[in-house]
């Protein structure tokens, strides 16, 4: 006779507990592309990060997007930036332009990509940290709204704001 075995449920992946992490943190400090005009035109989405966790060769960001617009939104995956200002010569007076260029991100994830009037959705993203920059460049989260990707919100990446956490080396 054979004894019925207990079925052990599947152990979560370190990305769904850092989402569940992100779902019950406070809402963080929000940016967007342009302040909100008092004819109600401003931003498509916010952004605001909560955590960056530094892991060396990885840096893991934990996010929330908010939605200011009257009408639901569809978001597209994050995307990481790293921008900069171009400096002309070795003794500028000021800017002569800016650069930008993606930086590959590895993993994602999202509670739910399409949000409603003032709703908030989370998410987490894993890339490679960069192994030099220039000093006049950040790094940037960068969400955009599906029907207006050449208006994205950007959010300085900082790295010092949590520390490195050797237990969740395992994200992937």
């Amino acid at each position: 006779m054979e004894t019925q075995s207990t079925i052990e449920p599947p152990e979560r992946d370190g990305l769904a507990l850092l989402l569940e992490r992100q779902q019950r943190a406070k809402l963080p400090a929000l940016y967007g592309m342009r302040t909100t005009t008092p004819d109600g035109k401003g931003d498509l989405v916010k952004i605001g990060i909560s955590e960056v966790v530094d892991q060396g060769s990885e840096v893991v960001v934990l996010f929330s997007v908010v939605n200011p617009q009257a009408h639901a939104v569809e978001i597209l995956p994050p995307q990481i930036q790293l921008a900069g200002k171009l400096k002309k010569g070795f003794q500028s007076s000021g800017a002569t332009g800016a650069r930008a260029s993606n930086w590959p991100s590895r993993t994602s994830g999202w509670l739910r990509r399409r949000i409603g009037p003032g709703e908030r959705t989370d998410g987490v993203v894993v890339f490679g940290r960069p192994s030099f920059k220039q000093s006049n460049e950040t790094l940037f989260l960068q969400i955009a709204e599906s029907g207006a990707v050449d208006k994205p919100a950007l959010a300085p990446i900082g790295f010092g704001v949590s520390a490195v956490r050797k237990e969740m080396s395992h994200v992937e």
